[in-house]
């Protein structure tokens, strides 16, 4: 999973994705293939989907990251 924000939207609104990608006019294998990080959105895709979830772009596409180990 390449965007877990983007992914608990989702499950929060009980969007398809298939469905969603249809909404912002992306195509539904693109937009899996871009959730699972095989190929990257462009920024207009990025804008659409963040106008569409409600969310700063930043948020929506953060990558997670392990937290930092202060040894």
């Amino acid at each position: 999973m390449n965007f877990p924000n983007i992914v608990w939207e989702l499950k929060r609104r009980r969007l398809p994705q298939y469905a969603f990608a249809k909404s912002v006019r992306i195509d539904k294998t693109r937009f899996s293939r871009a959730m699972s990080g095989i190929v990257e959105l462009t920024e207009i895709e990025r804008e659409r989907i963040a106008q569409a979830l409600g969310y700063p772009e930043a948020w929506l596409f953060s990558r997670p990251a392990p937290p930092r180990q202060d040894c």
